[in-house]
């Protein structure tokens, strides 16, 4: 234990309990924070003496003005003795650090008996707020490896800070870390005090593309104030991250752009060094900051690809069950390689919090994401009297996608629907008809438009039938016509609506709708 240098007891043997040993690693080193501006005139270093005395050689001894992170001083101890007196000349620091220069590559062990430092303690360090802390400067870990960053750092290992600053209650609302990671799964919690301390956050590290390779993260934390002791503790991998450095800090300007593959958690969902891919299930992402007002974030912009039809998108507040904020349904762009750039509302959000993107319906993979960010900008709803390309559905039972002459959708056969929305049919009266573009070989069957309810679907509560269209022979499946059936005129307001086939198989080839302020003449 680090404290066992510092216990009054100076008897360098094993057996007695008052001997550190660190673990046999690059540049093993033991480091005492004095809490105080202090004059240190002499260091006093106690060997053990039971064996190993070679533990203690090739030693320095750094003096720190710890709060910026400075070295003020250094000597060394090229072979320890039992007892080695360390004259620093009364030179001011708050940090004494010992470490045990192996060169690079080469592994050993740091043992001490007593650490005693002669001088005068000043008055009091307030630690400043908002520091960047070097992740190796810790005063307590185990399981740990590495030299200027914490590395090896698996399930319940854990490394220890002293004196950190969260100012007055409210101040400090995140921790910004500076990590690697070469990959998945894994968690990091943020501790009060020691390793078994209140939990005051958890970050959720992604795969960065490397040990090496080393990106911004960031987390939330709960309130807390004042000069406090943290730990970081490994959770649920035999590598969780590599930490080079952490910083307290408020909230963080709204609107980041946060790539596709920097999600945290998923299910059954891929990513490339940058994108999202092969998603169907849901990933989360976060903490996503949307301000600390009410209304500052409106909307969040994707930018996406698709290269098939149909199927939406949740957005969640927190996890893949959290509050839903807002829904994309995305069209088709031309592809999987053609990306193009999307505006959703959503509901107000207030602070940070994960973000979760939840795939709805059957799909062999609704989108690839390049990037998102939130945005202030409200979203312009759907203009009235739209046209809509038939294959710009968001959910479909039954039907195909024909390419023959354009795109089309086919095999519409008996209680087989298609699904559109959010569709805008302006103020009571305002939509009278909706004109459709449709082919057909055949006679007979009618189309029923129903606006869905309010689970999502036609047949939900509240869903209603507002007209019927009785489709003719066109001379060809693939020879469209336009015709216009008239709807309810009491329909206003934005709805998802559902064309449902009835009594015939092969209703109709559909390639588009429009909603029209036009009666049809009697």
């Amino acid at each position: 234990k680090p404290e066992a240098a510092v216990d009054g007891n100076t008897v360098g043997i094993w057996t007695s309990g008052t001997v550190t040993h660190t673990r046999n690693e690059e540049n093993p080193h033991w480091q005492v924070d004095l809490a105080h501006e202090s004059t240190i005139d002499t260091v006093y270093i106690w060997n053990r003496i039971d064996c190993c005395r070679d533990r203690l050689s090739n030693i320095r001894i750094d003096v720190y003005d710890y709060m910026h992170g400075e070295v003020v001083a250094t000597q060394t101890i090229l072979e320890g003795k039992v007892m080695n007196a360390v004259d620093f000349g009364g030179v001011e620091g708050s940090a004494v650090r010992v470490t045990r220069e192996t060169g690079a590559g080469q592994n050993q062990v740091l043992s001490l008996a007593e650490v005693q430092i002669q001088g005068t303690l000043g008055d009091p360090v307030e630690p400043e707020i908002f520091t960047e802390i070097q992740a190796d400067h810790y005063f307590d870990q185990k399981g740990i490896c590495g030299d200027d960053v914490v590395a090896c750092f698996g399930t319940d290992d854990y490394v220890s800070y002293s004196s950190i600053n969260f100012g007055p209650s409210g101040t400090t609302k995140t921790v910004k870390v500076l990590f690697a990671k070469g990959n998945g799964g894994g968690r990091v919690e943020l501790r009060l005090g020691g390793n078994t301390g209140t939990v005051l956050g958890e970050f959720k590290p992604w795969n960065t593309g490397g040990w090496d390779n080393y990106v911004e993260g960031v987390f939330t934390i709960t309130d807390v104030e004042g000069v406090h002791d943290v730990t970081f503790v490994a959770k649920d991998s035999g590598g969780a991250l590599n930490l080079k450095t952490f910083q307290l800090g408020g909230w963080p300007e709204p609107f980041p752009r946060i790539k596709g593959a920097r999600f945290h958690t998923k299910d059954d969902a891929r990513r490339t060094s940058d994108n999202l891919t092969h998603f169907k299930g849901y990933v989360t992402y976060g903490p996503i900051f949307f301000g600390s007002e009410t209304g500052t974030t409106k909307s969040i912009r994707v930018r996406y690809s698709k290269g098939n039809y149909g199927d939406e998108m949740e957005i969640r507040k927190g996890g893949p069950d959290g509050t839903l904020i807002g829904k994309f349904r995305p069209t088709n762009t031309g592809g999987w390689d053609k990306f193009e750039t999307a505006e959703v509302a959503i509901d107000d959000v207030v602070g940070g919090d994960d973000i979760t993107f939840v795939v709805k319906g059957i799909t062999n993979g609704l989108l690839d994401l390049k990037w998102f960010e939130t945005s202030a900008d409200a979203v312009v709803g759907p203009k009235p009297l739209a046209t809509i390309d038939a294959v710009d559905y968001f959910a479909q039972s039954g039907t195909r996608v024909e390419s023959v002459i354009g795109k089309t959708i086919g095999y519409f056969d008996t209680d087989d629907f298609v699904s559109y929305g959010p569709i805008n049919f302006g103020a009571s009266g305002t939509t009278k008809t909706i004109r459709v573009e449709f082919g057909k070989a055949n006679n007979g069957g009618t189309m029923e438009a129903w606006l869905n309810g309010n689970d999502g679907t036609h047949t939900g509560p509240g869903g209603k039938l507002i007209g019927v269209f009785e489709p003719w022979h066109t001379g060809n499946w693939h020879t469209y016509k336009f015709d216009s059936f008239a709807v309810s005129d009491d329909v206003e307001g934005i709805h998802d609506l559902t064309f449902v086939g009835k009594d015939k198989k092969g209703v109709l080839n559909l390639k588009s709708f429009e909603l029209m302020d036009e009666s049809i003449e009697s």
